[in-house]
């Protein structure tokens, strides 16, 4: 019995661990569609997207939903910054997209950005 609890626990340890590494591989340098670069980074267990140029923050603290997902309500557009806007972050291997909706979903936009 303790050898199987052992297998277990160092399996649920390597499994964290991958999941830690894998989105530890999402953050870094990324290319807006406009060429501007965003600089994508946890701050504890929330995601920020800065514009390098301006220190613009666009996911303002968006938190995880699942292994390549982020939401949050207070997402910002550089062009209409007093307006906040429900956003969504999905990570891939190449990049990522980055959504934002208003008015209760009947205005979005939405941009894919590359990893640098």
């Amino acid at each position: 019995m303790k050898k199987g609890s052992a297998i277990i626990t160092g399996l649920i340890v390597m499994l964290f661990t991958l999941g830690i590494q894998a989105e530890d591989n999402y953050m870094g340098t990324y290319l807006r569609e406009n060429g501007e670069t965003v600089n994508v980074r946890l701050v504890g267990d929330k995601l920020f997207c800065t514009i390098v140029s301006n220190k613009f923050e666009m996911c303002n603290g968006m938190r995880k939903v699942n292994a390549t997902t982020y939401k949050g309500a207070k997402m910002k557009h550089p062009m209409f910054s007093l307006k906040d806007f429900d956003g969504t972050v999905i990570f891939s291997a190449s990049g990522l997209s980055i959504e934002g909706c208003a008015m209760f979903g009947s205005v979005c936009d939405k941009e894919t950005w590359k990893k640098k």
